[in-house]
């Protein structure tokens, strides 16, 4: 029998956080607020750890 590893990854991920979401409910656990900033979705151009990629053709 083949099992592909990155389905039995996502099932494995899947029921972790069901189980610790489960948990967390039951154990009355405060959700708390998003620390996500907005500046973390933006990426400055000039931004030395940002690495440009070259781009190639498929064909």
């Amino acid at each position: 029998m083949t099992v592909y590893v990155g389905m039995l990854a996502l099932a494995v991920n899947i029921a972790v956080a069901v189980v610790a979401t489960v948990a967390l409910k039951l154990g009355k656990v405060a959700d708390g607020p998003d620390a996500t900033r907005e500046a973390d979705y933006l990426a400055d151009e000039t931004d030395p750890k940002i690495k440009e990629l070259e781009l190639t053709s498929s064909t």
